[in-house]
């Protein structure tokens, strides 16, 4: 651990650790941890770099999976994008928040007929269709319900974003979407269909993506299909060239890509794309949700324990797989900084553990040599894919989360109650 900050962090008098102008500890004092903090500031600032960046003529849609609840819902519909839902429990959030419907855009590559008929009776501006079935029972409960919907084709374009390979979304090894073929017949079918229109084209090939070209390079495949869309007299209104730009997790790392960058490349390869595909140049679409919503969020952890194994010194905190299971999953690495106090002392490796019966090993950091139970530490650039991807297991109760804004705190999701962890069980 060093004394690296990442963004909305800042130290108040006494050198305490503050993050969106609260301090930590009172945070801690008052809501109890583990604890989700998410600073409004911050997103808001991320949000008018990507708008500044893209200007006014392209759609940026949040990607709810990142985190959603009511409050940030709402947050998101006053700022005036649009935002990505791909589950019954995401649309009722948004429904909840009284989100324009006509700004949101239904995913997910295996939708029920209850989701799709519950996005036609909510007037959902656009449904992003992943594959032929799902496109055959679009068009059915349209009918049925006499509800006509506007379609967005979800392309996969062959090209692989160089990250995880657990977070790839195009390429032969990823179930995602259409093949350019069948979604050529997928489109003459919603072109000929009575109440199905076809709205656009859509790719998305991974996340956390450092290159920005490796997006630009997924929208060529896009417009070799309009080309021939347009040869059958079908137009591509709108492109959608997906999300996952990168933010920073480690210290060592470089900058992400600046909203500019991500901009000028895929700017530059619609208008290029759309003349030499020799059709008219159709609006674009982005969907962030890391790249607005990670840097905003930290988790707040307390020591319950360090132990010394041998070579190894383990630290134990309050929180667990269940709360972030990113390192888990992808081996991913969080940056932590000491929350109630500076460092002072000499720091050494320690291993952070959750406290499930599992071997959680969260990540290896330098950590001051006299840290001991009850210290304070902060877990930085959660706010997306932790929440969002919490558990109950080991029957642990989720999270509270409260939003810092302006040296000011609220709370907005509270903390799940021991109890409600047997809310679904019958016989209790």
């Amino acid at each position: 651990m060093s004394e690296w900050l990442a963004p909305g962090f800042s130290r108040l008098e006494g050198d305490t650790l503050a993050f969106g102008g609260v301090a930590l500890e009172a945070l801690a004092a008052a809501y109890g941890t583990p604890l989700v903090v998410f600073n409004g500031a911050l997103f808001d600032a991320r949000v008018a770099a990507f708008r500044e960046a893209f200007g006014p003529d392209t759609d940026i849609s949040y990607a709810a999976k990142a985190f959603l609840c009511v409050a940030l819902a709402r947050r998101v519909a006053a700022l005036g994008l649009s935002m990505d839902v791909c589950s019954l429990g995401e649309l009722r959030t948004a429904q909840a928040a009284a989100f324009p419907m006509q700004r949101l855009r239904y995913h997910g590559c295996g939708k029920g007929d209850d989701e799709l008929e519950a996005a036609l009776h909510a007037g959902v501006g656009r449904i992003i269709v992943d594959n032929r079935e799902e496109l055959e029972r679009l068009e059915a409960a349209a009918a049925r319900l006499e509800r006509p919907a506007a379609v967005i084709l979800r392309v996969n374009t062959g090209i692989e974003a160089h990250t995880h390979e657990m977070v790839r979304t195009a390429g032969e090894n990823s179930k995602f979407g259409l093949l350019p073929e069948p979604a050529f017949a997928a489109a003459r079918r919603v072109a000929d269909s009575r109440y199905l229109r076809m709205a656009g084209l859509h790719s998305h090939i991974g996340s956390q993506i450092y290159e920005p070209r490796f997006l630009a390079d997924a929208v060529e495949p896009l417009f070799e299909l309009a080309a021939a869309l347009h040869s059958v007299n079908i137009a591509v209104d709108e492109l959608i060239a997906g999300g996952g730009f990168a933010v920073r997790y480690r210290p060592e790392e470089p900058p992400a890509p600046a909203p500019g960058a991500i901009a000028q490349r895929l700017l530059d390869a619609v208008r290029q794309g759309a003349e030499h595909a020799g059709v008219a140049t159709p609006r674009l679409g982005i969907e962030p949700g890391r790249a607005l919503a990670g840097e905003a969020g930290l988790s707040l952890y307390r020591v319950m324990s360090v132990k010394e194994h041998a070579t190894r010194r383990f630290v134990i905190v309050d929180g667990s797989m269940a709360d972030n299971p990113r390192p888990a999953l992808y081996g991913s690495y969080h940056h932590v900084v000491r929350a109630d106090g500076p460092v002072t002392g000499a720091l050494r490796a320690a291993t952070i553990c959750g406290r499930s019966c599992e071997s959680d090993e969260m990540m290896t950091v330098e950590l001051p040599e006299d840290l001991r139970g009850g210290d304070l530490l902060a877990v930085c650039t959660t706010g997306a894919y932790t929440y969002s991807m919490a558990s109950n297991y080991n029957r642990f109760a989720k999270p509270a989360v409260v939003l810092t804004a302006d040296g000011a705190h609220t709370l907005w999701v509270r903390r799940e109650r021991d109890d409600e962890t047997l809310r679904f069980d019958v016989d209790t």
